[in-house]
């Protein structure tokens, strides 16, 4: 209820896509924006899909010497790099073409990483991205051939020309930005530091 007046959410309210299971949200707090109040039937609509429409999750990020600069606006794949790397060659592997790749791992060490990297590389994955989000790379064992992680990202896509942004808070931290799995994201890298941007697929845009 909202205010002791009782309130009907309707399943096409609930969240930007579609909601497969309702029962995680349930004994759950969220915000919600009034629709329409039936005062004859004493009741309100409220809708969280029309709140979270007019929110836009952006991730601010300082500059890094190891970013290239540029901008794009592309859906938004990615995760665990060692996961992505169990997946090549399987049914479960991801066209990359065209989308922005955010990569993160933990515990790995730098040669697993560049063999990973490279394996992306040489199978064609990293050429025809429109851009790439670095995560955080936690608990990663000193390696004295290899200088870090991210030294190890940058030089395997060195040959190409997409904004790359390093340090995004993505990964096994306390904090992570959140992360929408084939929504459209503004992916902006200045010298002055990067922003992660979501915006609604152009396809609820036309929505009204």
């Amino acid at each position: 209820d909202v205010f002791g007046i009782e309130a009907f959410l309707p399943g096409s309210q609930i969240d930007i896509g579609p909601v497969k299971n309702i029962d995680d949200l349930i004994d759950k707090e969220y915000d919600f924006k009034i629709l329409k109040i039936n005062q004859e039937r004493h009741n309100i609509v409220v809708s969280r899909r029309d709140l979270l429409k007019g929110k836009r999750v952006e991730c601010a990020v300082e500059a890094s010497p190891l970013n290239r600069l540029g901008e794009v606006h592309a859906p938004v794949f990615g995760g665990n790099l060692s996961l992505l790397y169990a997946l090549r060659g399987t049914p479960y592997d991801v066209d990359m073409r065209g989308k922005i790749l955010f990569i993160e791992d933990l515990s790995e060490r730098l040669y697993h990483i560049d063999r990973m990297m490279n394996n992306l590389r040489l199978g064609g994955v990293l050429k025809d991205l429109a851009g790439l989000v670095v995560g955080c790379f936690s608990d990663i064992p000193e390696d004295p051939t290899l200088v870090s992680a991210e030294k190890v990202i940058r030089e395997a896509v060195a040959g190409y020309d997409y904004p790359v942004l390093f340090g995004v808070p993505v990964g096994h931290e306390g904090y992570n930005c959140p992360i929408m799995e084939g929504a459209e994201y503004k992916l902006s890298v200045t010298k002055e530091g990067g922003s992660w941007s979501l915006y609604l697929p152009a396809k609820d845009n036309k929505r009204k």
